[in-house]
């Protein structure tokens, strides 16, 4: 009887650590995800917009009728304050990461 008991308790045991392995794989793939995010937030942001309307008057503030018209363009927005804390959140990733190093994986 004591040698089945302790046969369960070394696959609770190795059921535990794999469990732990596999929490710190999901916790490197989160790492490598905020560090992705990072890499994009500080780049800047192009986008297309086009607006149409009708109304009195038009563009042409001389002619007294309704007219349509539309105003297209190019937008560029960059955050330039992200830029500033991007050296401390590369430290605070990269510190996460040697947190995750050292708790380590056992294995048997």
């Amino acid at each position: 009887m004591k040698s089945l008991f302790r046969k369960t308790n070394f696959r609770l045991s190795v059921t535990f650590a794999d469990r732990n392995c596999h929490g710190l794989m999901h916790r490197e793939q989160g790492l490598q995800v905020q560090e992705k995010a990072l890499n994009v937030r500080h780049l800047p942001h192009f986008g297309l917009f086009v607006q149409g309307a009708y109304g009195n008057p038009g563009l042409n503030m001389l002619k007294n009728e309704f007219s349509p018209y539309y105003i297209a363009g190019v937008r560029l927005s960059w955050n330039f304050g992200s830029l500033y804390t991007l050296k401390n959140d590369r430290r605070v990733i990269e510190n996460k990461r040697k947190q995750l190093d050292s708790k380590g994986c056992v294995s048997f």
